[in-house]
């Protein structure tokens, strides 16, 4: 294990230190010590060796039991209910905390052999609950929880933690050195030190003290020497090593007085005695798997970062991360040299966790510039506006000035270089004291309108990326307010310092978690998660869902992006929506699956078959299209989608409703654009409703099947060309029923020379019947076979989707104003008169009679039917017509 850290460096008393700090997750239980000794004995395997080069000492920090409910918790509460006259309270507090600790030792100490020293530790912990019970007579009598009481009783919780594991030390160690020759392997000795002995604090010099480096240095050296002569006179020779297990917390002043280390205690007393020790590591054993590049509850894909700089540590431990505190870092900082911190997972031991030192992993590789982003949570912003602020001197520390005098902390400031605005950002609990305080500093130039307004925006939250590979590296700021943009986040403020470690923004809280999963994604410490609903299983919807179950992985890989299909509603008509059973954002996200899809539709009862993973999936519930929207969307989600496979106008009544929502609409249903003018216009405002928050409206699919016909159009127009005329078949089922009711002559040379100089591969499905003319009802019974039409193949034979179709190209040339869908239909040629009464498999022979007619006299004249859809912008005309025209090859046709 040794390899893991620093390569060893003689310090205290010429010997070579490591410092390990467990907190009370580590400790929470029986188990827990167990592994904890575990971890200590895991340091020592490489001592096998009695050399003074291999050995190292072991300084071991522990705090209080944690678990439920933790025993430092526990004792300050018994203060708090003292303060109370609550007698009853105080002994359920106590004796939790006796028996938290009692129920540990009957498992830890379990041997006969053993009973003598859990009988010792069982009174050492009683005797120290009746201390705290003279003391809190104290309390009970005065009726004031002392912040001074409640630090010495908060302090017995390390104590009798770090005496339990010294025992347990101690015992395995015996037992280990007892089963092996002493002539080949090194004993361990183990030493209990209350701290308050070593470190020693000066409360005067400021708010949470001094350490008084040199007093606790010389009091460590004098423990140190006297458990030196101790071995000594007990005959221990150079194969014995010390190690000592010291309590975390806790401390002295100067007078003598038992005192705390105020928050993140513990880890700051490893740090003090890793200076003393001049150690070669710190390591923090804690519940985590190292430093997370987010907050994993917020972003699931956060992980572990190698390696942090001691000023990367800082800026993530002020903007909240689960890092270490800044004090913590103070003492190995400062040590010459100075200290590495790792920060381990005392149920993972064997992961490496990440080394908090000079060096960085975003200054290694440069595609990592960022290591992490973290947020402040419960802010407030409040902008300070006025032209009597432009070109005064003295604002800005007037403005600030009374705010410290009123102990208002500051977070962030951002000044436009006008200094027309000054914006700062403050806890949101402090928001209303410093607005009160600068109208009253500022008062006279409010009177004098110098001064405009002074606003407070509130919930919102910091945002911040660090990282020190930021440093001269272009474009990082430009990608991550792009990605915040991307994700349709309003940004509030900025900040950056001149160091070019720390990019800030404020946002509103409610887009918090958003804002992190956007930025997370953008530098590539995570993929970018789409959620997606499908609507309609039809050939296409289908074919969509294997689509996106296939690629889902090489979207990953390839472009950052998972995307995960949280909803399919297969069936319009129904009130049933298929979502996934266990929806949870915090973990990686699942995707519905065709597999998933088919067995939630049969039900739980049928027993077909159909994979476990598929049954564990998704479920069926009520609600229909009317729940489509609380499924997809969730807030903190950066993207999302919603694919309309249909061609159902209810389902196009919900587009401008989704758009507005934020979630882009990948439509191929052309009745959104082609249906009553009231809609179309919602849907142009819908696009626009809230500028780049608003959904994009992805409207490719609903011409020409998916060609890009829409892009290209659009292409066109951007660069100045101007459109004068569109002509085209535009429907599928058209095509098809033309080409075999009147297929153009030579066709079946055509075909055969396309499949021979592609060896086979174009075959397609006219393989049978390219060259043969067929009759109208065939056409229509063989299009429907090949799944080619809509549910209803009216739609397709009538004038009605052609024209929809036409709608939606009239769209981008801005012709949809003076034009309706019916009135296209109208004023259009049709084949035949179709409706959606007539059976399509069995078609009456007089429409037959009709349309041959029409297709010999047009072969009469050398020419084959088609039916054409025609834009003409000059004269705003939208039409269709059936035409005759002359075929000189089967693809080209003059009209």
């Amino acid at each position: 294990m040794s390899s893991l850290y620093e390569d060893l460096t003689p310090g205290f008393a010429n010997h070579n230190w490591q410092v390990h700090k467990f907190g009370g997750t580590s400790v929470a239980d029986s188990n827990c010590f167990l592994q904890v000794a575990k971890i200590i004995e895991d340091q020592l395997l490489d001592d096998n060796v009695p050399t003074d080069a291999s050995k190292h000492h072991l300084a071991i920090v522990l705090s209080a039991m944690g678990g439920k409910p933790k025993v430092t918790d526990l004792l300050l509460g018994a203060v708090r209910y003292a303060s109370l006259r609550d007698h009853e309270q105080v002994s359920k507090q106590l004796s939790a905390v006796l028996e938290k600790h009692r129920e540990c030792l009957e498992e830890l100490f379990c041997e006969e052999q053993d009973r003598e020293e859990k009988e010792r530790l069982t009174g050492v912990i009683e005797e120290g609950l009746e201390d705290i019970r003279d003391i809190l007579k104290t309390v009970s009598l005065m009726k004031w929880e002392a912040e001074r009481i409640s630090e010495v009783v908060s302090g017995y919780g390390e104590l009798y933690s770090t005496q339990i594991l010294t025992s347990l030390l101690k015992r395995r160690s015996q037992q280990r050195y007892n089963s092996v020759s002493h002539t080949k392997h090194i004993h361990h000795e183990f030493v209990y030190i209350d701290a308050r002995r070593v470190i020693t604090i000066d409360e005067d010099v400021i708010q949470d003290g001094v350490v008084v480096w040199h007093t606790s240095e010389e009091k460590f050296k004098q423990i140190f020497d006297d458990e030196m002569a101790k071995l000594v006179a007990a005959g221990c020779d150079s194969t014995t090593v010390l190690h000592f297990v010291i309590t975390g917390y806790v401390a002295i002043n100067i007078n003598g007085v038992a005192v705390t280390l105020k928050r993140d205690g513990s880890d700051y007393s490893a740090a003090i005695m890793g200076k003393i020790l001049r150690a070669n590591s710190i390591s923090i054993w804690t519940d985590v798997d190292g430093v997370l590049s987010a907050d994993p509850r917020r972003v699931p894909l956060a992980n572990v970062i190698p390696e942090v700089s001691f000023d990367e540590a800082m800026e993530l431990a002020y903007f909240g991360a689960k890092v270490i505190h800044p004090k913590t870092m103070q003492p190995a900082v400062s040590c010459e040299p100075q200290i590495p911190i790792y920060i381990r997972n005392t149920f993972r031991p064997e992961l490496r966790g990440t080394r908090i030192f000079n060096s960085s992993t975003t200054t290694k590789h440069k595609d990592k510039v960022v290591c992490g982003f973290s947020s402040v949570e419960g802010m407030a912003l409040i902008n300070v506006e006025g032209s009597g602020l432009v070109g005064i001197r003295g604002v800005d520390k007037r403005i600030f000035g009374v705010l410290e005098y009123h102990n208002v902390n500051v977070a962030l400031v951002s000044q436009a270089i006008s200094e027309h605005s000054c914006t700062f950002a403050t806890r949101e609990d402090q928001a209303e004291l410093a607005k009160r305080v600068i109208e009253e500093e500022f008062g006279k130039e409010l009177k004098l309108s110098h001064i405009s307004s002074i606003d407070i925006r509130a919930p919102v939250s910091i945002i911040a990326a660090v990282g020190d590979g930021m440093v001269d590296t272009t474009g990082v700021a430009g990608r991550f307010f792009s990605s915040l943009g991307g994700a349709k986040i309003n940004v509030l403020a900025i900040a950056q310092g001149s160091s070019e470690r720390n990019i800030s923004a404020v946002v509103w809280s409610s887009e918090s978690t958003r804002a992190l999963r956007a930025v997370h994604a953008a530098f590539n410490l995570s993929n970018m998660t789409a959620r997606v609903g499908v609507i309609g299983m039809s050939e296409v919807g289908a074919s969509l869902l294997r689509l996106l179950e296939s690629e889902r992985e090489a979207l990953k890989s390839n472009f950052d992006l998972d995307v995960q299909v949280c909803m399919v509603c297969p069936n319009v008509g129904s009130d049933e929506i298929i979502s996934l059973k266990n929806d949870d954002t915090q973990s990686e996200a699942q995707s519905i699956t065709i597999g998933a899809v088919e067995r939630a539709k049969r039900g739980p009862s049928d027993k077909a078959k159909t994979s476990f993973a598929d049954e564990q999936l998704a479920v069926a519930s009520k609600g229909g299209l009317s729940n489509v929207f609380d499924t997809v969307f969730r807030n903190e989600c950066t993207l999302h989608a919603i694919f309309d496979c249909t061609n159902d106008e209810i389902v196009s009544r919900y587009h401008a409703d989704w758009l507005r929502a934020g979630i882009d609409v990948i439509t191929a249903n052309n009745r959104g654009l082609s249906g009553p003018k009231h809609q179309r216009e919602d849907i142009k405002e819908a696009e626009k409703w809230n500028g780049k928050q608003s959904g994009v409206y992805m409207r490719e699919t609903v011409v020409a099947g998916g060609l890009p016909i829409i892009n290209t159009l659009r292409s066109l127009l951007h660069s100045g060309d101007k459109i004068r005329r569109i002509d085209g078949i535009f429907t599928v089922v058209k095509s098809y029923v033309m080409y075999r009711i009147s297929p153009p002559p030579n066709a079946s040379h055509c075909s055969q020379f396309d499949v021979n100089s592609t060896d086979g591969v174009f075959e397609g499905d006219m393989k049978a019947y390219v060259g043969k003319a067929c009759s109208f009802s065939q056409a229509v019974r063989e299009a429907i076979e090949l799944g080619l039409t809509e549910d209803d193949p009216a739609l397709d034979l009538s004038q009605e989707y052609a024209a929809r179709v036409l709608m939606s190209l009239a769209r981008e040339l801005g012709m949809d104003q003076e034009n309706e869908t019916d009135d296209i239909t109208r004023n259009s040629d049709v084949l035949v008169g179709i409706h959606s009464s007539l059976d399509f498999q069995n078609l009456p022979p007089y429409i037959d009679e009709q349309v041959q007619k029409r297709v010999d006299d047009a072969k009469a004249k050398g020419c084959v039917l088609r039916s054409i859809g025609s834009i003409d912008v000059k004269t705003k005309s939208i039409q269709i017509r059936i035409l005759e025209g002359k075929c000189l090859t089967s693809n080209v046709l003059v009209l």
